[in-house]
């Protein structure tokens, strides 16, 4: 009897983590954020981005933020729109900082190497950032198009 119990109750706890694992979401793949920048960013926005990192000088793999709105982009990012199409984050982290003199909450969105930030409860995102590497040559669009081809 005890035998039988043991079974049924190992038999349970088998099933439990498969029916966890069904229920999660798939993460993002290696090419999510190529994807995104290819169906959202336009070329003259990637043009902005060639002429504002052409300005900083820091390594190729020092992280630049870039203003949704000074790239021409503002209204595209949708935080939503983008975890329904492309999947769940790789990462969230989640940070405050004091502008005119509140505090303001943000998550970054984490699609590796891009990270989009959108503040706490809103849907649009506030800056676009990578790599320096990603925004040099010929620009962030035409480097996520060349590693959706594999290059």
């Amino acid at each position: 009897m005890l035998t039988l119990r043991c079974a049924a109750l190992g038999a349970c706890l088998a099933v439990i983590p498969l029916a966890a694992a069904a229920d999660k979401p798939k993460k993002a793949d290696e090419n999510t954020w190529a994807r995104i920048v290819v169906d959202l960013l336009s070329p003259e926005a990637s043009k902005k981005g060639i002429e504002i990192q052409s300005n900083a000088g820091v390594p190729a793999d020092f992280e630049l933020n870039f203003d949704v709105k000074k790239l021409g982009a503002d209204g595209k990012f949708s935080a939503k729109a983008i975890q329904e199409k492309y999947g769940p984050p790789a990462k969230v982290e989640r940070f405050a900082t004091r502008e005119d003199g509140k505090v303001v909450s943000y998550q970054k969105l984490y699609y590796p190497p891009l990270a989009i930030t959108v503040p706490v409860g809103g849907d649009q995102a506030t800056t676009i950032s990578g790599p320096k590497r990603l925004w040099g040559g010929e620009g962030l669009l035409e480097n996520a198009k060349a590693a959706m081809k594999g290059k």
